[in-house]
């Protein structure tokens, strides 16, 4: 067993790209240049089930910090359930039903 803690950064774009990043490309990067830069200097996953394959075997917990529809609606929470990969946040369900704001406050009778 190690105490060493590595922190491992990931970037998911807009259209659902997700690229593992360094160090020196999280420093290096403006938001206004950042997909450019990754674009031009790294490959994305193939797939978001591409990314859970890789997490199985590099990470022994998982902070996602997405937000918009793929972070907030429960799909990613979703994949990291059925592979049985350790994650900090609510569950699936709870996001899908939290998602939809009108619909959240019907259930808990808001």
């Amino acid at each position: 067993r190690s105490d060493k803690v590595d922190v491992l950064t990931y970037y998911m774009d807009p259209k659902l790209r997700t690229y593992q990043l360094s160090n020196t490309q999280l420093y290096s990067n403006t938001p206004s240049d950042f997909d450019f830069k990754l674009l031009c200097h790294s490959e994305p996953f193939d797939s978001p089930e591409a990314l859970v394959e890789h997490l199985k075997t590099s990470v022994d917990i998982v902070f996602p910090m997405v937000h918009g529809e793929w972070g907030e609606d429960g799909r990613i929470q979703e994949l990291l359930e059925l592979e049985e990969i350790p994650f900090v946040g609510s569950s699936a369900a709870t996001c899908k039903k939290a998602f939809h704001k009108f619909n959240a406050c019907q259930e808990i009778g808001a």
